[in-house]
């Protein structure tokens, strides 16, 4: 479920309890995702709800979990660093994707391209240091 889902199904379950009670609506919800400091309710025809719209609620894989563990009691291995490292280049690049329209052709590419190769290079240390076996 992206954040706009998100967004949606709350507004929605408002309007309607506000609806059901008869009551004036206290709260107005607004969602400001493009840093603009103006929040929008409707996100038709906004320019709030792009970059919502992108990132996706989801929960970590057992293994990056594993990996956080370890790495808040400090006891996190070589894998484990590249795997959060990995994670801080794929948080980088939707970011980047995020602030697209913001940024020139060239300067985009340039950081996008940027990314994916460090990104390629620690996915391609963590499958060599992994070689097949799972922690």
């Amino acid at each position: 479920m992206s954040i706009l889902e998100a967004f949606k199904f709350a507004k929605t379950g408002q309007d309607k309890w506000y609806e059901d009670e008869r009551r004036l609506r206290a709260e107005h919800p607004l969602l400001d995702d493009n840093g603009d400091g103006k929040g929008s309710q409707d996100l038709e025809d906004a320019e709030d709800g792009k970059w919502a719209s992108r990132v996706y609620l989801a929960g970590f894989s057992a293994e990056l979990q594993t990996s956080l563990q370890r790495a808040k009691s400090g006891t996190q291995s070589p894998a484990d660093s590249l795997r959060l490292e990995k994670l801080g280049f794929e948080q980088q690049i939707e970011d980047l994707k995020a602030k697209k329209e913001q940024l020139s052709p060239q300067e985009y590419t340039s950081q996008f391209e940027s990314l994916l190769v460090q990104l390629a290079k620690t996915n391609q240390r963590l499958k060599k240091l992994e070689g097949g076996k799972k922690e």
